[in-house]
């Protein structure tokens, strides 16, 4: 049996961290997130998205307009979004957190995916899709 190299380890940790997150996201969602929500969620997470801003996290940096996939991820304590850029490896891309936002952002402390939406919607636009401001006629 061939040995994994040192890089063949690393994504294979990273793999397996990613999986064990959205086991952890998914069982622990049905406090804070319903279950459709959380399959809303993960729909948002199959568009490519265009940065609104710059983000700029330990000098590492993501420029206003660049196309970015976006991971979700949340527990009863919080959800956090984080961004990659669109052309990388999803498994390989160091991510940045462009959002967190605790129970107590969301009215009546509940969550809701209107408020949810507006909030990514500031942070970056699915490219091709309806932001919550145009849905809403605005």
């Amino acid at each position: 049996m061939k040995m994994l190299s040192h890089r063949g380890t690393i994504v294979l940790r990273t793999l397996l961290a990613a999986v064990a997150a959205l086991i952890l996201t998914l069982t622990a969602c049905d406090e804070f997130i319903s279950r459709n929500d959380a399959d809303h969620l993960r729909e948002l997470e199959k568009n490519t998205y265009v940065l609104r801003k710059d983000v700029d996290i330990e000098g590492k940096k993501l420029n206003r307009g660049e196309r970015v996939k976006i991971v979700i991820t949340g527990v009863r304590e919080w959800i956090k979004v984080h961004v990659y850029p669109a052309r990388a490896d999803a498994l390989k891309a160091e991510r940045y957190l462009v959002l967190y936002l605790f129970p107590d952002d969301f009215p009546d402390g509940r969550f809701s995916m209107k408020y949810f939406e507006e909030q990514l919607d500031a942070v970056a636009a699915a490219v091709g899709g309806e932001g919550p401001a145009k849905r809403a006629g605005k």
